[in-house]
């Protein structure tokens, strides 16, 4: 059996923080995981690509940040369905 790599681990974890707390930030996904933001941009796209995030900009927020977010209507969680 294969084991993960860090990357997939990486992956799994925001996936995980995502499903339990909600919409969260890059940049709140930078402070919970310690990763730097050029990581956590690229797990949010990679998410993203795959469907089981999606990248949403609040409306009312003068400060537009990106929030990684579980895709509507999605019920997948580290690729099982």
């Amino acid at each position: 059996m294969e084991t993960a790599g860090p990357r997939q681990g990486n992956l799994a974890r925001v996936l995980g923080l995502v499903h339990a707390h909600g919409p969260l930030s890059r940049a709140t996904l930078t402070e919970i995981t310690g990763l730097n933001r050029s990581p956590i941009a690229d797990l949010v796209f990679d998410l993203a690509s795959s469907g089981l995030v999606e990248d949403a900009r609040p409306d009312d927020d003068i400060i537009v940040e990106t929030l990684a977010d579980l895709a509507r209507g999605r019920h997948t969680l580290a690729g099982f369905q």
